[in-house]
């Protein structure tokens, strides 16, 4: 279980919320492949999902300060912040491209280099 857990989250995700998330997680989805495999008890899956759903708090989002706005907010944020580091304009990279060069730009920071 250590090595899974630590293979998906690595040792930034090693706290007792999270790896208690993973084990419920892990849980639904055996019975979920038990029902389909061996046509199990339906009961079962539910009660594991209910158990999942205590880790997750309901989002807003609509209105001004809903997730939608502020997820709008912060990508427009790291456009103006990822030209200060690359040459090419992020706007007209691909989603896949902005995203690594945001990873990529990110690390360099973490390790002290210059953009």
């Amino acid at each position: 279980m250590d090595f899974e857990f630590e293979s998906f989250f690595g040792q930034k995700g090693v706290n007792a919320r999270t790896r208690e998330y993973f084990i419920s997680l892990k849980k639904s989805t055996n019975k979920i492949l038990e029902y389909i495999l061996e046509d199990a008890d339906e009961s079962e899956i539910d009660a594991a999902e209910k158990d999942i759903l205590k880790f997750s708090e309901p989002k807003v989002y609509g209105g001004p300060r809903g997730e939608e706005v502020s997820f709008i907010s912060s990508y427009e944020t790291n456009f103006v912040w990822l030209a200060q580091h690359v040459a090419k304009d992020p706007r007209t990279m691909s989603i896949l491209e902005y995203y690594k060069t945001l990873e990529i730009v990110e690390k360099k920071i973490r390790n002290g280099q210059s953009g």
